[in-house]
């Protein structure tokens, strides 16, 4: 990290290879889009790194880099006109199978049971692209991310107990989405 601050292309390099993944993922999650979020995505370390003399404590990197994340999500969706955002499920693009990184199996599953992974992908990806931005936002972190909620707090910029908050409703409005999808 000290490297990386001290300007150090091949240190920032390693870190963009350490979060790229987690980024896109997010950036994916909230754009709903995937030439969108490769954009986002790569203005985003673009950012980060001219802005590393701005970084107050290495260890707060990780929320730093979200909280530009966020605010190039932000960007964008005020760019297209505050149209609703997608949020698209692409396994392939997200490099998961089954809603599992391929990387975390050593096998792949069946056809049935991709077939069926990817039924309920589509139904949560359908459920969370109709969540509000603000719930959008903190479920794709929280869920996609396996971010904390105090890290969630902090590249947001709001109180553990908001994220908190802002999760049980999303988490409210996702199984009632999810709820309406079942009957359908």
């Amino acid at each position: 990290m000290r490297d990386a601050v001290a300007g150090s292309v091949d240190a920032f390099g390693k870190l963009v290879i350490l979060y790229q993944h987690n980024i896109y993922g997010y950036v994916l999650g909230v754009v709903g889009n995937a030439a969108d979020a490769r954009d986002v995505a790569q203005e985003t370390f673009l950012l980060a790194y001219r802005s590393l003399g701005q970084l107050r404590s290495p260890e707060t990197f990780r929320s730093w880099l979200y909280t530009i994340a966020v605010n190039q999500c932000r960007n964008l969706l005020k760019r297209r006109g505050r149209e609703r955002a997608r949020f698209v499920a692409s396994s392939a693009e997200a490099g998961e199978v089954g809603g599992r990184r391929s990387a975390d199996i050593g096998s792949v599953p069946s056809p049935r049971d991709a077939a069926e992974a990817s039924e309920t992908g589509a139904a949560v990806a359908a459920a969370i692209a109709a969540l509000p931005d603000t719930y959008r936002e903190v479920a794709v972190m929280r869920f996609r991310n396996g971010l904390k909620v105090s890290r969630i707090a902090a590249a947001l910029g709001l109180t553990v107990a908001a994220v908190e908050s802002r999760l049980r409703r999303a988490r409210s409005e996702l199984c009632k989405g999810l709820a309406a999808l079942r009957r359908e």
